[in-house]
């Protein structure tokens, strides 16, 4: 079964709403959600829960909001060819469309332009700036983009245009120089401003070059890039979504029209989850995919037929994302089964030459919701590497990845989530160094929790229930949906939904022998649990096809401690001896007694490799181990109460040494009648981890210095070949391999030996 990723559940602190916030909300339990969300005071309520009351900033309280303004104006005036440069994810796509239609209001002349994901990536390239040049245009615009482009931006200023920088994205070190830079990112940390994403700065734009009201019909595709980016709901943020989930469930415009029609939406009633769930990944997976350049007619298409035709391809466009996401993540789940020790770091990152690049930070999103850390996934190709990032509440990964630019080609993003390319060899070297950052962090790795708002059994929970929490709504990122504990439940049947079958229908058993239903979404490849546990899940109203009903969603579960589940182990006690003389600890850990020492190679007598540990009391390290899985293997061999980090000397993990020291293993082996070897025993006596040896044997293999032949799980029957022929193009390939899983060891090591034993402790000795 997959491994339970453990997590702090909270207990809601107990708060007493106000009768004024009780009648303001219609529900004592919608009124304490609301106190527990920082809206205990009555004005600040009725703000939060009612666009009426919501005093909206005003645009110009953007920075750089005014030269935009005036720049665009002049453009617009003088006929100056503006070309507004987007992006191809949904923030981007309803980003460019806004300022394309203001712009267009103004009777400016503009044209716009989607980078190609698979040709361009994200962000400002040269060549399709050298074609706007060649074609005229005097004004650039970009939307959703720019803000790290500083080179890009000199350059076209060099032939003359004009710029004008609209992004959302972290600031970086080298700002744009342009006649207009626009990011909510200069604006101080609280203002009502600052989440905006792409498609909230587009709006404000719009609301700033156009008279009074005249950009409110824009509000529809404003909600689908709120929700598509995950923005932070908080602010100008919360109000705008707000207005524009209203202006969705009326909108005429005929892109969107056709885009319900085939999702089966009842326009009436969208809300957040139907962009999430069918909306957004539609647009997305265009994106992703093809060329997103044509959404821009398709939004604002005046044609049914025209708009039909858009969405029927869209369609289609979404189902090669489903399935491109299934397989990703069925091989990204089994690159972990290989690896457990993946999860002893705190970021994951996977990289693979056949996966689909496009839809690579969904399947990084769907890795984090599992595994709560940070995800990187990354697609390989001719020695290069593209990955997205998604992140956890609390790890700013664009600035994390940041500390390794050295590294890297291209990176950028925000606190969420970030794009970055980097040479594929590097991967391992980066995965290692990327872990030591993040445990150096200032407050540590956030805690894995779920805050719940309130004990309700499932049999308690009513469509009324649910439906008086919808005031509190729309629910995301900053104001996250109720989440609700119903203890004692067990799994009494299972059925797949959806196209692909990605989602699971769960049917639960209660102690009284009353069951429900319960949805448990992108839970493809994930097992159903065989005990018994206390469920959080969160009530929903759904009207999917038009039929409105109560929806259970599954969002954690915990084991029931009295079904026989063992809970964590405490944490080892560590002590640091690595500062004392070589010889002189040594010595003293060899005379304790119930005690032993862990080296690989064993290089004195009563040492003992991985593969040759008896139970202790003490287990001594006495070497940097190649990695977290072969810690794990020595613990449960050991299984000590006590665990004493030796002096050890620095270990050369060069290929040269290492296939020296392969080839002298092996050597025993290859004489006619020799039992089979153990890929796990060779690694213990050398060292290293199984993937290093098994692809050191296959390059030897490939080499022409040995035979190999598979003798049983793990094993393998070593001979001498009956030639001595080189396969060139699988010897280079292997020796890539095997220098990157050398690099990956040995940046473990130096970060072992360099991490202090506290933080050692919490990482790898608590089991």
């Amino acid at each position: 079964m997959q491994q339970l990723i453990s997590r702090i559940w909270k207990d809601p602190e107990p708060v007493a709403p106000s009768d004024e916030l009780i009648r303001l909300t219609g529900s004592r339990l919608a009124a304490e959600l609301l106190c527990r969300r920082g809206y205990s005071q009555t004005a600040d309520a009725e703000k939060f829960l009612f666009p009426e009351r919501y005093i909206p900033a005003s645009p110009f309280e953007l920075p750089g909001m005014a030269e935009a303004v005036d720049c665009l104006t002049r453009a617009g005036r003088n006929g100056e060819p503006i070309c507004v440069w987007g992006d191809f994810d949904v923030d981007g796509q309803t980003s460019t469309t806004i300022l394309v239609s203001a712009l267009r209001r103004l009777g400016a002349r503009v044209s716009h332009f989607i980078p190609v994901r698979a040709r361009h990536s994200h962000g400002v390239h040269m060549e399709p700036l050298r074609d706007l040049a060649a074609a005229g245009v005097k004004v650039l615009l970009t939307c959703d983009t720019g803000i790290s482009a500083a080179a890009e931006v000199e350059w076209a200023r060099s032939q003359g245009m004009k710029v004008v920088i609209t992004d959302h994205h972290e600031l970086p070190a080298v700002l744009p120089v342009a006649e207009a830079v626009v990011n909510p990112r200069f604006l101080p940390p609280g203002h009502p401003l600052d989440s905006l994403p792409g498609c909230g700065v587009a709006y404000l734009l719009a609301q700033a070059l156009l008279p009074a009201h005249a950009a409110e019909d824009l509000l529809d595709l404003v909600a689908l890039g709120l929700v598509a980016d995950a923005a932070e709901l908080r602010g100008e943020a919360r109000y705008l979504l707000q207005r524009g989930l209203a202006a969705l469930r009326s909108t005429q415009r005929a892109g969107l029209v056709q885009l319900f029609l085939r999702g089966g939406i009842n326009q009436s009633a969208i809300n957040e989850e139907t962009i999430s769930f069918t909306l957004a990944p539609r647009l997305n997976a265009l994106g992703r995919l093809e060329d997103a350049a044509g959404v821009v007619d398709f939004f604002t298409a005046t044609s049914a037929s025209q708009a039909a035709f858009f969405a029927e391809r869209l369609e289609g466009l979404n189902i090669r994302r489903v399935q491109a996401v299934r397989q990703i993540l069925l091989s990204a789940e089994e690159m972990i089964q290989r690896s457990p020790g993946l999860l002893d770091l705190p970021v994951l990152v996977l990289a693979n030459p056949a996966w689909e690049s496009g839809v690579l930070g969904i399947v990084a999103a769907r890795l984090v919701e599992r595994y709560h850390r940070p995800a990187i996934l990354f697609r390989e190709s001719d020695g290069m590497a593209a990955g997205s990032a998604r992140s956890v509440r609390g790890i700013h990964i664009t600035q994390a990845i940041s500390a390794h630019s050295d590294m890297l080609f291209r990176f950028g993003g925000h606190p969420m989530a970030a794009g970055i390319s980097m040479p594929a060899d590097r991967i391992p070297e980066f995965r290692q160094a990327l872990a030591y950052t993040l445990r150096s962090l200032p407050g540590g790795i956030p805690q894995n929790t779920l805050q719940l708002d309130a004990e309700m059994p499932i049999a308690e929970i009513s469509i009324e229930t649910a439906r008086s929490l919808e005031v509190l709504s729309p629910f995301g990122v900053g104001n996250p949906a109720p989440v609700f504990l119903s203890r004692d439940l067990r799994v009494r049947s299972i059925k797949p939904l959806g196209r692909e079958k990605e989602h699971t229908l769960y049917i639960l058993e209660d102690r009284d022998g009353k069951v429900y239903e319960v949805v448990r979404w992108h839970s493809m490849g994930q097992d159903s649990p065989d005990f018994q546990f206390d469920l959080a899940y969160t009530p929903r109203m759904s009207s999917y096809r038009g039929e409105v009903k109560l929806q259970l969603e599954w969002v954690d579960i915990r084991p029931v401690p009295q079904q026989g589940v063992v809970s964590r182990r405490p944490a080892l006690d560590v002590e640091d001896w690595r500062d004392r003389d070589v010889l002189s600890a040594r010595v003293v850990a060899a005379g304790e007694p119930a005690a032993q020492i862990w080296c690989e190679p064993p290089d004195a007598s009563g040492y003992a490799d991985r593969g040759s540990l008896l139970q202790a009391g003490t287990l001594f390290i006495a070497f940097n181990p190649p990695g977290p899985a072969e810690i794990a293997v020595a613990l449960r061999a050991a299984n000590p109460r006590r665990v004493v980090l030796m002096p050890v000397a620095p270990v050369d993990d060069s290929p040269q040494t290492f296939i020296l020291q392969l080839k002298a293993a092996v050597k025993p082996y290859l004489a006619p009648g020799k039992p089979p070897v153990s890929v796990d025993g060779l690694a213990a006596r050398l060292g290293h981890t199984a993937a290093t040896v098994n692809t050191g044997l296959l390059f030897l293999e490939a080499c022409g210095l040995i035979a190999r032949t598979i003798a049983g799980e793990g094993l393998v029957t070593l001979s001498l070949p009956a030639s001595s022929m080189v396969a060139l193009e699988r010897k280079a390939q292997l020796e890539v391999n095997l220098r990157r899983l050398l690099k990956e060891t040995a940046m473990f090591r130096r970060n072992f030996a360099r991490t202090s034993a506290d933080q050692l402790k919490v990482d790898y000795f608590t089991r």
